[in-house]
């Protein structure tokens, strides 16, 4: 790696106690007044440390005269009896080179008295001044003597030759005759009013001594070069001409590109919510489809019910024709017309009945009255032919037939009352059970006629439902299809990278399908329908997954815009950090200032354009009225300070155009609008003595 000055020292000469200097990246900038040993400084460093003749002629480029010796004991540039300020001296000069590993250090020193020429040294070591070699004991600079003894790591040489010899071996390896020529070519362009007193002779053969010999293939790529100069200055004004309609074309372009981003970012949003609101309309399609195959299932369990009910109604209504009791009667209307006429029978039988009986009992009284009468007869029969007996045994009549005659004549007659009870006992039973069986009749005709009419009334109920749920089938299948088949022409539309040309077909049928075929339907196109389904299931996926990074594209932009944001609020929230301190005032912060600075209180004009902003604080900034002091009050103001004081602006107002055109005054403690906008009126913007332009210019 390449050798680079890291820093460089002047100790105990001229008027340099123990200076270093740090190098930044091989470069040192030395910036002072008139006399604050600039001069004196570069000429100890350059080229002297690498040279190491101190006459006067090589170490002052101004031709001062300056010698080490007058640089060692001081003397005084208007002494004209040529005096020293000190008896002896002894200084050193150094500088420290490193390459990112390691170090190299060289130095001059030198030791002079009054009566004797300044004696140099030199040195050349690995060690580091300040770290692990110091040129000082006790504050007194070593010797010659003295620093050969601390040198570990080197060697210090008492003839310059040696020393340029050991500087190029350690740094450069130009050898000695280039090594010699750079140290004059350094000498040459370090001469003052170079330019003025320029010889082109000796300065060429300067150049050509001092750099190295350049290769001819390298002189002959820049002559091309030189040739190409004039169709490259042609082709740079036609790339600024460019450059200039490309700027004046790039905002337009970036609204264009900002007015595209936001019509396709509002595609996007579209895009979206029109996704969203085709996967809610999906997934409602789906629930309406999902409810109305329930609906379908819960309609064809309630036909096959209704079905059975019917066919159950049916088996009843045959039984009921089947039955023995509508057997009897060819028809309803007979058995009705059988039950009035078993009614009216009964209702006869009932009266023949109750007559009957009323005849039996008046028979039954009257049999017991006969009964009575003929045992009363009986009596006198019996005794009238006891007396017959009596007449007839008398005159001579045989008489043993009396008793078989009266036993069979009185049980004749008994037996013949006896049959005419029971058969009146007969007829009053059979009247009873014919009256029993004829409200058997009627109440069972009537429980007959109450079912028939209940499976009349349900079977035409049964009907009823039937046709309602059929139209309500029909109804849903029609809207369901329409359905279908806007959400095929839905899909077919959106459906890009995952055709689904199922689905137009099967909804089509849908669309088409009579009551009479959807069963067939159904069983041809079931297999469709599922093939559709897991497409439109593959579909879905695809969409959900689109959605999903579009989603992802929309949060990653809103937590950067969240971010965004956030740097805006605090940027926002900044405090105002001002110009940058002007080292002829006060301290911001100081206590004794007693108002508050122009730029504190005041804010830019909304219509005043950005660049025209910088232009105007810029001016005044280098102005002094950026930063001078709006006073509260008067008085109180350092020397240095500068300050606008509202009392003296109060009656001053610029003529033209004031800073009052281009700022605007805020609000801030100790101070109220009026006074600011004062002071803003009384300073102009263009005046024969005050100006302050756009562009960075101004006047005061």
């Amino acid at each position: 790696m390449r050798w680079k000055p890291a820093r460089a020292g002047i100790f105990n000469v001229w008027e340099y106690d123990d200076q270093i200097f740090d190098f930044g990246d091989g470069r040192l900038a030395l910036r002072g007044r008139n006399g604050s040993g600039k001069s004196n400084a570069l000429a100890l460093l350059f080229p002297f440390i690498l040279d190491g003749v101190m006459s006067a002629a090589r170490m002052d480029p101004m031709g001062g005269g300056r010698s080490m010796k007058s640089l060692l004991l001081g003397r005084d540039d208007d002494d004209r009896a040529g005096r020293y300020r000190h008896d002896s001296g002894t200084g050193y000069v150094w500088m420290e080179f490193g390459n990112g590993i390691s170090h190299v250090t060289i130095g001059v020193g030198a030791s002079a008295t009054q009566h004797r020429d300044a004696e140099p040294w030199f040195f050349v070591t690995s060690q580091r001044i300040g770290h692990d070699l110091e040129l000082a004991e006790n504050e007194t600079p070593l010797g010659r003597r003295q620093l050969e003894e601390r040198i570990i790591d080197g060697s210090v040489f008492q003839k310059a030759e040696e020393y340029r010899t050991a500087v190029d071996r350690r740094l450069l390896g130009l050898g000695e005759s280039r090594y010699r020529q750079l140290v004059d070519l350094l000498l040459t362009l370090r001469r003052p009013h170079l330019a003025g007193k320029l010889d082109t002779e000796h300065l060429s053969s300067t150049l050509s001594a001092g750099l190295g010999e350049l290769d001819p293939a390298l002189i002959d790529d820049v002559a091309h070069s030189f040739d190409d100069l004039d169709a490259m200055q042609h082709e740079l004004e036609d790339l600024a001409a460019s450059l200039n309609a490309v700027e004046r074309f790039l905002p337009v372009y970036r609204e264009h590109l900002v007015h595209v981003g936001r019509l396709r970012g509002r595609a996007v949003l579209d895009a979206v919510t029109a996704i969203s609101g085709l996967d809610r309309e999906l997934g409602r399609v789906r629930r309406e489809l999902q409810t109305e195959s329930s609906a379908r299932e819960i309609a064809d369990r309630e036909k096959t019910d209704a079905e059975a009910e019917r066919d159950r109604l049916g088996r009843e209504i045959e039984n009921i024709l089947l039955s023995p009791a509508y057997q009897d009667a060819t028809t309803l209307d007979e058995v009705g017309r059988s039950a009035e006429r078993a009614e009216e029978g009964a209702k006869r039988a009932t009266s023949s009945a109750a007559n009957s009986a009323t005849q039996a009992a008046h028979a039954v009284a009257g049999s017991k009255e006969a009964g009575k009468t003929a045992d009363a007869r009986l009596a006198d029969v019996r005794v009238a032919m006891a007396a017959w007996f009596e007449v007839a045994q008398v005159v001579g009549f045989d008489a043993t037939a009396r008793s078989d005659f009266e036993d069979t004549w009185a049980s004749s007659v008994i037996a013949q009352r006896r049959n005419d009870i029971g058969q009146v006992k007969q007829l009053v039973q059979l009247s009873s059970e014919a009256a029993v069986k004829a409200r058997q009749a009627e109440e069972h005709a009537g429980r007959t006629l109450i079912k028939v009419n209940e499976a009349e009334h349900e079977v035409d109920l049964s009907r009823d439902r039937l046709v309602a749920e059929q139209s309500a089938l029909s109804a849903r299948r029609a809207a369901w299809a329409a359905d279908l088949v806007s959400a095929a022409a839905r899909f077919t539309a959106l459906a890009v990278d995952q055709p689904v040309p199922d689905l137009e077909h099967l909804f089509g049928v849908a669309a088409t399908t009579t009551d009479d075929d959807v069963e067939e339907t159904a069983d041809r196109d079931v297999a469709a329908f599922y093939a559709a389904d897991r497409r439109i299931g593959e579909f879905d996926l695809g969409v959900s997954r689109a959605i999903d990074g579009i989603q992802s594209d929309v949060d990653t932009q809103r937590s950067r815009i969240a971010e965004l944001q956030e740097v805006r609020r605090r940027v926002e929230q900044e405090p105002n950090p001002g110009p940058p301190p002007n080292p002829t005032r006060p301290a911001a912060n100081a206590p004794e200032r007693p108002g508050v600075p122009l730029y504190v209180c005041v804010d830019f004009v909304d219509e005043l354009p950005v660049d025209d902003r910088a232009g105007l604080e810029a001016a005044l900034g280098a102005a002094g009225i950026l930063d001078a002091l709006v006073m509260a009050n008067e008085g109180g103001l350092e020397s240095l300070d500068a300050a606008l004081d509202p009392a003296w602006a109060r009656d001053k107002v610029a003529s033209g155009p004031s800073l009052a055109d281009v700022l605007v005054p805020v609000v801030v403690e100790g101070l109220t609008l009026e006074r600011i906008e004062s002071v803003l009126r009384a300073i102009p913007l263009a005046s024969d003595f005050v100006a302050f332009g756009t562009d960075g210019t101004w006047r005061l």
